[in-house]
């Protein structure tokens, strides 16, 4: 959850020139946090994002 957080946080700084805090997908983000992604799928989110 943590990684996919930051690494979207890590794509809005230079795009919007600010970070927002409370995530619109904070949903999205709960759900990574309780398993409705596996390993592979993480892994396939966070490698164009790197």
């Amino acid at each position: 959850m943590h990684l996919a957080r930051l690494l979207k946080m890590g794509e809005e700084v230079p795009s919007q020139g600010t970070s927002i805090v409370r995530r619109p997908d904070a949903e999205w983000l709960l759900g990574i946090r309780d398993g409705t992604l596996d390993h592979e799928s993480l892994v396939q989110l966070a490698e164009p994002m790197t």
